[in-house]
């Protein structure tokens, strides 16, 4: 079956029957795809085809759960899909939560301020997107600001009275343990980062576990180390290795950099 006669039958097809007929389904994520939605294009209907699906008729107040003859039509036929930014939704939230291991709820909410946070400094390009999912699902173990893994000992040992981190005042050690996407630590880094976005994280460092405020951090921390030119060079080791100092977390990274590769459309 094709879209042609789903229309010129006025007929509808379930996406649970669409998932049977592998020429259907190949031909509506072509379509989709073209339209510049993150599926892949091999006529295995899934999870992802069926997102990608129910955004496009969202779009058009169609069903969400079948293809009926208007949106088969429209689907022949459109040329852009009304109110849909393929820069802004190069990956939907419902696919950042399978690749990354979180809640739809987590990428929903965090997904829009990391786009807008890299888009403001003109650094919102598909290897770039990936890059910073990826980096996220390496130090935060999904999609969500976190503290740093350890008790006030361990953090004492590791960063009290370090000079090369600013951290110059009893306490300061534990004050400024890592937080964020990217975890920064020190008072030098917080000091550095709440100037850039004018706010006091030296006063109030929990406001790096804002998702807005970890976002914004994340993309001065791009900007400011060039990961942007590193990830549009295809560099991913020199990516993991600007943001880890090292090469701690490379499988994991280097997986979602795969995964997101495979689904982000290119624009």
């Amino acid at each position: 079956m094709k879209l042609q006669d789903i229309y010129a039958r006025k007929a509808s097809i379930n996406l649970k029957e669409l998932a049977h007929d592998r020429t259907l389904a190949f031909q509506v994520q072509a379509r989709l795809n073209s339209l510049g939605l993150p599926v892949k294009v091999d006529g295995l209907w899934g999870p992802l085809s069926t997102t990608a699906y129910q955004r496009f008729a969202k779009s058009f107040n169609y069903p969400s759960n079948l293809i009926t003859h208007e949106a088969a039509e429209t689907l022949i036929e459109c040329k852009a899909i009304p109110g849909f930014d393929r820069r802004r939704e190069a990956v939907l939230p419902e696919v950042a939560a399978k690749i990354m291991g979180c809640t739809i709820k987590e990428a929903t909410t965090n997904l829009p301020y990391i786009v807008e946070s890299l888009d403001k400094r003109y650094l919102l390009d598909r290897l770039t997107l990936i890059a910073a999912l990826g980096t996220i699902k390496v130090e935060t173990g999904g999609f969500r600001p976190i503290c740093e893994y350890g008790g006030d000992n361990y953090f004492l040992e590791m960063y009290e009275d370090r000079g090369d981190l600013g951290n110059n005042q009893h306490g300061d050690g534990i004050r400024y343990k890592g937080r964020g996407f990217i975890q920064i630590t020190g008072r030098t880094n917080y000091e550095y980062y709440g100037r850039k976005l004018g706010l006091n994280l030296v006063q109030n460092p929990d406001l790096a576990l804002q998702p807005e405020t970890a976002s914004e951090i994340l993309a001065e921390y791009f900007l400011d180390r060039r990961v942007s030119q590193a990830a549009n060079a295809h560099d991913w080791e020199r990516v993991r290795q600007i943001v880890n100092g090292g090469m701690n977390g490379w499988d994991e990274f280097w997986g979602a950099v795969l995964k997101f590769d495979a689904v982000i459309a290119k624009w």
